[in-house]
């Protein structure tokens, strides 16, 4: 597992947004530069996410909810544009479908679960109430993977 690559957002100051060990931030033009901030379309980072393939049997998927490390970086920071609870809800299952059919795994890796100073949290907020979790759930059940609990 130590040498497992895994799709994922990379911290970093420069926003470097790593899939598969290849830079996706270099790939996806800034939709607004003002200063040193970048703004990303959300689409877009998902778009090429979903199109990466494994390169090897110690290769994981994984997936994201949001992105935005301006509150602490100012006009030195990024954001997606364009995330909504409904356009996860998309990604997510299809990235779901992926790790089964493409990766032939029976999990992936989320960033994040409470990453609220980088937007990347699936907690229940003001602006979204319960909505990526419920997106989470519809995700899982669109692919009959949400587990049965009454058994």
């Amino acid at each position: 597992m130590d040498r497992a690559v895994v799709e994922y957002i990379h911290k970093s100051i420069s926003f470097k947004l790593e899939v598969l060990g290849s830079r996706i931030a270099d790939k996806i033009p800034s939709l607004i530069c003002k200063g040193t901030m970048k703004h990303y379309s959300y689409d877009d980072i998902w778009k090429i996410i979903l199109k990466q393939q494994p390169k090897g049997k110690d290769w994981y998927p994984g997936a994201f909810v949001d992105w935005d490390n301006t509150p602490r970086r100012k006009n030195r920071g990024s954001f997606c544009d364009g995330t909504s609870p409904e356009k996860f809800e998309y990604y997510l299952t299809k990235q779901i479908k992926r790790a089964r059919n493409v990766y032939h795994k029976d999990y992936l890796f989320m960033f994040a679960w409470n990453e609220w100073g980088e937007s990347g949290y699936l907690e229940p907020d003001t602006k979204n109430g319960y909505k990526m979790l419920e997106a989470v759930r519809n995700a899982l059940i669109a692919n009959d993977e949400f587990p049965d609990f009454d058994d």
